[in-house]
């Protein structure tokens, strides 16, 4: 009777073999879960920047326009008097602004429960909105953008620049 079995040869190629698919199918997996994860990263990062543009549009689009100054914009701060308030009801005095704190910038929005005359300055209520590498505040003012304006309406347009792209709140005539 004759030894019937597997030469070395055929061992090491079928191991080759198996190793070579299952490498392949590992490296397919672990590009799907990077891929998914980068996805589920930017996805999120956009919705941050939508809730923040909603935020701020409904509130400009609710500005109290009871006294000569109701409005004041620059690159890092939007300061307003509003009727869509977050934390208190009826009119309020919001502040959005910008704070560095390890080369990234964080965007602080506060309220303060009345029109009080003091734009620019801290609220009571504190909420941190997002964090991004970059953010900026811009209003078109005579034909072009600019990152100042004080006003009692709405400018003609608001640009908020952030990681995630440009959002531009289009104001009322």
């Amino acid at each position: 009777m004759k030894n019937r079995g597997f030469t070395l040869l055929e061992l090491l190629l079928v191991i080759t073999l198996v190793m070579l698919v299952f490498g392949i199918i590992g490296f397919s997996f672990v590009n799907f879960l990077t891929g998914n994860a980068n996805l589920s990263a930017r996805i999120n990062k956009t919705v941050n920047d939508l809730s923040v543009y909603n935020q701020i549009s409904k509130q400009m689009f609710s500005v109290y326009t009871g006294r000569k100054i109701n409005i004041k914009i620059d690159a890092n701060r939007i300061s307003m008097y509003t009727l869509y308030p977050v934390f208190y009801e009826g009119a309020v005095r919001a502040e959005y602004y910008i704070k560095e704190e390890n080369k990234k910038k964080i965007l602080i929005y506060e309220e303060y429960p009345y029109v009080d005359g003091r734009l620019g300055h801290p609220g009571l209520k504190k909420m941190v909105l997002g964090e991004f590498q970059s953010v900026s505040f811009e209003v078109l003012k005579d034909g072009r953008f600019t990152d100042r304006y004080t006003g009692q309406k709405i400018p003609p347009a608001l640009k908020i620049t952030t990681d995630g792209g440009e959002y531009i709140i289009t104001g009322r005539k």
